[in-house]
Order: structure tokens, then C-alpha cells, then sequence
């Protein structure tokens, strides 16, 4: 591994820690990541190759070629009015959004950031009473885009806004969320990278266009990710 780890303050854990650090090194396992070994997970190749669930190792140089066009969409959106974005996501792809906002705020853009990851009455009504819908743009968020929670967020606000110009749908290729995209005419359809799990996501389109529509500098966020690699 490179250099040391600061083991300070972690008393009676210190010793077990060592162990494992010096357990990581001997067999290799950062190496053997970079290198796709599933063996570090499992003898059985099947959940981590089939299909390829570390296409993480590389976002940041893949997502690079995605900053001209998520910077080119979120100028479209500041240009049609919004001012408001609610992403309508759970687990994976609710985190890092609302890590992104917590963290920068509303940039260039001015548009502020609001995630609902709840399927609670009192909190849709919270959030919705504080929303000039007009002026809001929903970012459907769903891997699989099956997920039923995100579904029945969309439909109580689609009914309040049965307009595709205020949705946006964020999911893998093939989902039945693109097609909903599709068959609504949401503002846009962002396909995501398959071969990333959803809590590994936040440098693909789940983390990205949020963070695009609040004016985060997607070029600074990424290239540093690049040179960590």
C-alpha cells in the first residue's frame, strides 16, 4: 500500500487493524482490484463479472468525456426557468447528490438541490409546499428503474406536473424507466454506465447531473479522481 496509515486513537482495534493492513499487502488486494481479480469478493465470478460490476475503477477518466454535454444541459435548464431540482431516488442514487449539494451548494447555476428518499406523506407534503413547481425540474433516479418507491414518487408528481419538460430520468439502458422517459417525453433520457453498482456511482450520470444542474465545476471535480487513479 502507499505509505503509511495514521493508526492513532484506535486502542484495543490497533493491533487487529495492523493485521489486516499487513493481511491486505501480502496478498495483494489493491493490485489484484485494479486488476479485475473477482477473487478478492468470490470464487465465483458470476455477481462480479456477469455483468462487469468494476467499471468504478475507471469513472473518472470515462466521465470526463460526459462534462461538455451535462455542462451544455444544465445551461439549457438555467435558460427554460428552473431553479429547482428534486431528485426522487433512494439508497445509491439518492447519496451522492445530496452529498454534492451539502458540499458546494448552489453554484454557477443558482438552482438549489432537494432529495426525497422518503416515501412518507408528511415529508412529499413538506417538500412539496415549499416548491414553485413552474420553476422545478424532477430527476427520476433508479439503476434498475423498477424501483417501486421512485415510481410512486414520480406519478404524485406527475400528476401535479404532467409535463415531460419538467422530468428528467437518470437509469441503466434497457429500463423500464427509459422507456417511461421515452413514452412521456421527459426533457431527457441520461443513460447511466451498467457496469457500476449504485453505491459506486457517484462519478457516472446518477452523481454527475445533479451536480451539473447546481453548478458544480464537473472538469475540477473529476481530474483530481483521474490522478488518484
Amino acid at each position: 500500500m502507499s505509505g503509511p496509515i495514521a493508526l492513532d486513537g484506535l486502542g484495543e482495534l490497533r493491533v487487529a487493524v495492523e493485521q489486516r493492513l499487513t493481511s491486505l499487502d501480502r496478498e495483494r488486494v489493491i493490485d489484484r482490484i485494479w486488476a479485475g481479480d473477482h477473487h478478492v469478493w468470490s470464487d465465483d465470478p458470476t455477481e462480479i463479472t456477469q455483468p462487469n460490476r468494476l467499471g468504478w475503477l475507471t469513472l473518472g477518466e470515462q466521465s470526463l468525456g460526459l462534462v461538455q454535454e451535462l455542462d451544455a444541459f444544465a445551461n439549457e435548464c438555467v435558460a427554460a426557468g428552473i431553479k429547482r431540482v428534486v431528485l426522487l431516488g433512494m439508497g445509491g442514487s439518492s447519496l451522492a447528490p445530496e452529498m454534492f449539494f451539502a458540499t458546494y451548494g448552489a453554484g454557477r447555476t443558482g438552482i438549489r438541490l432537494s432529495v426525497l428518499d422518503s416515501t412518507v406523506p408528511e415529508d412529499i407534503i413538506a417538500l412539496e409546499s415549499g416548491l414553485n413547481l413552474a420553476e422545478t425540474l424532477f430527476i427520476v433516479s433508479s439503476k434498475s428503474g423498477s424501483t417501486i418507491e421512485t415510481l410512486s414518487q414520480f406519478e404524485h408528481f406527475w400528476a401535479k406536473v404532467p409535463d415531460g419538460s419538467h422530468f428528467v430520468a437518470v437509469t441503466d439502458p434497457g429500463s423500464g424507466l427509459a422507456k417511461l422517459g421515452a413514452d412521456r417525453g421527459f426533457r431527457r433520457v441520461f443513460l447511466a454506465n451498467p457496469d457500476v453498482g449504485g453505491r459506486y456511482s457517484a462519478l457516472t450520470h446518477f452523481g454527475l447531473v445533479p451536480a451539473a444542474l447546481i453548478g458544480v465545476d464537473l472538469r475540477r471535480l473529476l481530474e483530481p479522481a483521474v490522478a488518484m487513479d
